[in-house]
């Protein structure tokens, strides 16, 4: 089954919020979803961390999580 995935659902898992843990779990289900992420949420993402001046931490995130 194919999935879209929210932003929010990347940045509870970045940001550890409150229940990040379910959110890693569904991710770790890759075995029986396709996940997306849309263009669009990558560029929200991105713009959030270089408007907090954490453009390195952006730039490391596909290498830490695997993405």
């Amino acid at each position: 089954m194919r999935v879209l995935i929210d932003t929010n659902i990347i940045l509870g898992i970045i940001l550890s919020r409150e229940k990040s843990y379910e959110a890693r779990k569904l991710l770790e289900n890759s075995e029986k979803f396709e996940f997306f992420l849309s263009d669009f949420s990558l560029h929200s993402i991105g713009i959030l961390f270089f408007q907090a001046k954490k453009t390195s931490y952006f730039l490391s995130i596909p290498k830490r999580y695997d993405f």
